[in-house]
């Protein structure tokens, strides 16, 4: 009788590398997008929206429209960045972490530049890390699940 072989393994092994490269991913887009944000805001929505009493309300929320503007562009980048590094499941690490975070910018907003900065970079990193680690299953529905959990529960604890 020939012996068993174990059954293979649910999860990609991504070793220390694996969550080293999308965290500092993370951490560049995310002190990228905020100096983005600092332009979009400053250069774009001020002066596009802030000139007139009538886009008053646009230039009121102006860090948010900027901060918006510059994830999104950012995220598709991150993307291709991802794949290029042959990171497993990259869209679902990129979509979970923005989802994860958006809304960090009113929270940051009030820092200064250079704490939201490096405060958007270790929470990008973060998200990025995690989800990365989400993302190697190999049952596709299993990471989606588990990495909309973690955005429900990010989201639940930024509430509190």
């Amino acid at each position: 009788m020939e012996p068993q072989t174990p059954p293979t393994a649910r999860i990609y092994s991504i070793g220390l590398s694996g969550v080293l490269r999308p965290f500092l991913i993370g951490i560049g887009v995310g002190m990228l997008g905020w100096l983005l944000t600092l332009f979009f805001k400053n250069v774009v929505v001020a002066s596009l929206f802030c000139r007139s009493a009538d886009t008053f309300s646009l230039c009121s929320s102006g860090g948010t429209i900027a901060w918006d503007i510059a994830y999104i562009i950012l995220a598709l980048v991150s993307v291709f960045v991802l794949m290029r590094t042959n990171m497993h499941r990259p869209l679902l690490v990129v979509v979970a972490a923005v989802a994860a975070l958006w809304g960090i910018g009113a929270w940051l907003m009030p820092m200064f530049w250079w704490q939201g900065m490096l405060w958007s970079g270790l929470l990008f990193g973060l998200a990025y890390a995690l989800f990365s680690w989400l993302a190697s299953h190999t049952i596709f529905v299993v990471s989606l699940v588990s990495s909309i959990v973690a955005v429900v529960v990010i989201h639940l604890i930024s509430a509190i």
